[in-house]
């Protein structure tokens, strides 16, 4: 099966390839590591403010080429924050989530089983699991 989406501007983490690895996933935030060993975070409340400023601006769902952290910067701050925070394709190969932060973090996954266990169940834990299926 191929891709619907191919997102070439994106902050691309192979979960389990390197030293990448998902830390924690809470609430507001997600804390990982990449390929190279670096400590990041993804701001789940910035990824949801995105999503509201794509819908409001006609722009939802996203292009390939959709600069959205450019829409949101253009868009005045929603008084209400929903919880989509991104795009998911599961049925591709390999799987990914795409989170609608500023660096385009998009995870990719050996198969959807380690997508459920690593991310979508502990963002469903954290009741912050709305996403977009791009599949």
């Amino acid at each position: 099966m191929g891709m619907f989406y191919n997102f070439t501007n994106v902050e691309l983490v192979r979960i389990g390839e390197g030293k990448a690895r998902i830390v924690e996933v809470g609430k507001a935030r997600i804390d990982y590591v990449d390929e190279a060993g670096a400590k990041r975070t993804i701001d789940l409340k910035e990824c949801a403010r995105t999503f509201d400023a794509l819908e409001r601006a006609g722009a939802f769902p996203p292009r390939d080429d959709t600069d959205w952290a450019a829409i949101a910067d253009g868009e005045p701050a929603p008084k209400q924050t929903g919880d989509t925070i991104g795009l998911r394709a599961r049925m591709d190969e390999p799987p990914w989530f795409q989170f609608l932060n500023r660096r385009r973090t998009q995870f990719q996954f050996k198969d959807m089983d380690e997508m459920n266990a690593l991310l979508m169940g502990p963002l469903m834990d954290a009741d912050y699991g709305g996403s977009w299926d791009a599949s």
